[in-house]
C-alpha cells in the first residue's frame, strides 16, 4: 500500500459505524413471519449484506414463492424498518471516537451507502450527525449502485478528491469491491454479521475501529477541542 497521505476519509454506514445489519435481519423476519416462511438465519442473511432493499426483496420473493408482487413486501418491510431504526439505532462507541477523531483534526469526511437517501436522512437525523459529513452519496445518487464503483467515484468527485487520495471503510464484499473499484485505498472492518465473509480484496483489515491508524493514514498532529 502507498505511504502516500490521504486527504479525506468515506465511510460505508451501515455495518461500519452503525451495526444496523441486525436490525435489518429482524425486520426482515417480521415480514417472513408474517407470509408463514421460515426466518432467515443470521448466516443466511450475509448473502443480502451490502445488497439493496429492492433486490434483497426480490430474491426472497422469488426463493419463497410469495404470491405478492415484491414491492409488496417490500413496501411493508419500509414500513417496519423506519419504524425500528427510529427507536433502536445507536452510533457504536467505537464509531463515535472515530468520529470525534476526524472531527477535531478537521479531516474532511463523506458517506457511501447503498442505502436510500430517505434512510440514510432517518439515521442521520437519529443519531444527530445531519451536518457531521461534508458529502452523502447514496444508492438513489448514481446509476449503478455497489460493488459497482459509482457510488465512491462520486463521493471523491463531490468532495473534491483523486480517489487515490482517500481512504475508505467498507465492511462486505460489495462495499469493498465498489471502493477498490473506484481506486481508493480501502480498510474491511471485520464484524459478526460478515465474519464468514471474504473481505480479503481490500488493502488492510481490522477487527474494530480503534485500530485505525489516523496517523499512519493522515499524517501526525494535535488534536483541536471538540466542536460537538
Amino acid at each position: 500500500m502507498s505511504a502516500q497521505q490521504a486527504r479525506g476519509i468515506i465511510f460505508d454506514f451501515d455495518g461500519v459505524l452503525i451495526d444496523s445489519e441486525p436490525l435489518y435481519l429482524k425486520s426482515v423476519n417480521v415480514i417472513l413471519e408474517e407470509c408463514g416462511v421460515p426466518q432467515l438465519s443470521a448466516e443466511e442473511y450475509q448473502r443480502w449484506i451490502g445488497s439493496t432493499a429492492t433486490l434483497t426483496w426480490q430474491a426472497l420473493t422469488r426463493d419463497n414463492n410469495l404470491p405478492e408482487p415484491a414491492q409488496h413486501y417490500q413496501d411493508r418491510y419500509e414500513a417496519v424498518i423506519e419504524g425500528v431504526l427510529k427507536s433502536e439505532l445507536t452510533l457504536t462507541p467505537e464509531a463515535e471516537e472515530l468520529l470525534g477523531i476526524v472531527e477535531r483534526r478537521s479531516i474532511p469526511r463523506g458517506v457511501a451507502t447503498a442505502s436510500r437517501r430517505k434512510w440514510l436522512t432517518i439515521k442521520l437525523e437519529k443519531l444527530g450527525l445531519t451536518e457531521f459529513f461534508d458529502v452523502a452519496v447514496c444508492s438513489t445518487d448514481v446509476r449503478r449502485t455497489k460493488p459497482a464503483p459509482d457510488i465512491y467515484l462520486k463521493a471523491a468527485e463531490l468532495m473534491g478528491l483523486d480517489p487515490a487520495d482517500a481512504i475508505a471503510i467498507e465492511d462486505s464484499p460489495a462495499g469493498i469491491k465498489s471502493a477498490t473499484g473506484a481506486g481508493i485505498r480501502t480498510i474491511a472492518l471485520r464484524t459478526g454479521m460478515t465474519e464468514n465473509l471474504d473481505i480479503s480484496k481490500a488493502d488492510e483489515i481490522i477487527d474494530s475501529l480503534r485500530e485505525f491508524d489516523v496517523d499512519r493514514y493522515f499524517g501526525q498532529g494535535a488534536e483541536l477541542a471538540p466542536t460537538r
